[in-house]
């Protein structure tokens, strides 16, 4: 979807939509990847969740230090350094020899958008708030395949943008990263953010102003929250 569809409707507003969680969801860990990738070469191995856990605690290099200093990161830079930190992780684990083989395997497991499963209510909804004129964009802390990832699960069609936080140097709740996402709207009036994370979604969203909705997470911390997607429909289309 781009904005000149939005052109031939009454145009709405901006849905600032959270990913995991908020529209889809998966059986994945970076604990479970590694356990996966050791075993293709050594199935008979004695690594637990906690050994693989202990060697990716320290050091996770989800940004680059210079992050900060550009406006995007590019994909293959940020999977250079997460590769170069999995090989020695895969050596402090004993598997030396096969590190960097081992490495790209977990690369190739984690952005394989297959075994995504999309919330039942995500497409409907989404395309209701396309037909209502939304504009539409994802944000999430994510690694940069994300916008390949929401293409193959097939949420371009009702999504003009996403993005993720590893291109942008910062993670939600940060001001900045929001920011940057409302720098690139047509208009910063009536934006709204809506995820599952009271921390990164709703404290990111009212950082910057943004009226935001907690969703699937119903725990009475914040004055608007809804059990689905639907009913976060509900609730912004009343109040905008």
């Amino acid at each position: 979807m781009s904005y000149d569809f939005l052109i031939l409707k009454e145009f709405r507003g901006t849905l600032i939509w959270d990913f995991d969680g908020t529209l889809a969801t998966r059986d994945f860990s970076w604990e479970k990847a590694f356990l996966t990738a050791i075993s293709s070469v050594q199935p008979d191995h004695s690594v637990q969740a906690e050994d693989v856990q202990r060697v990716l605690r320290q050091g996770f290099p989800w940004h680059l230090p210079e992050d900060t200093l550009v406006d995007r990161i590019d994909t293959s830079m940020w999977w250079a350094r997460i590769e170069a930190f999995f090989a020695l992780a895969f050596q402090s684990l004993g598997f030396a020899d096969h590190g960097p083989t081992l490495a790209k395997m977990v690369h190739q497991m984690a952005t394989s958008y297959d075994d995504y499963i999309l919330i039942p209510d995500a497409m409907p909804t989404l395309a209701k708030c396309a037909e209502q004129g939304w504009n539409q964009v994802i944000l999430s802390n994510h690694m940069p395949d994300l916008p390949d990832m929401v293409h193959g699960l097939g949420l371009t069609q009702y999504v003009s943008q996403t993005f993720a936080s590893a291109s942008y140097g910062y993670s939600k709740p940060s001001r900045e990263l929001f920011e940057k996402v409302l720098a690139t709207l047509p208009t910063r009036e009536n934006v709204w953010m809506i995820g599952d994370s009271y921390e990164a979604d709703i404290v990111g969203g009212m950082s910057v102003g943004l009226p935001s909705i907690l969703v699937r997470s119903l725990k009475g911390r914040h004055s608007l929250e809804a059990s689905d997607l639907e009913e976060a429909m509900r609730i912004f289309s009343r109040l905008s």
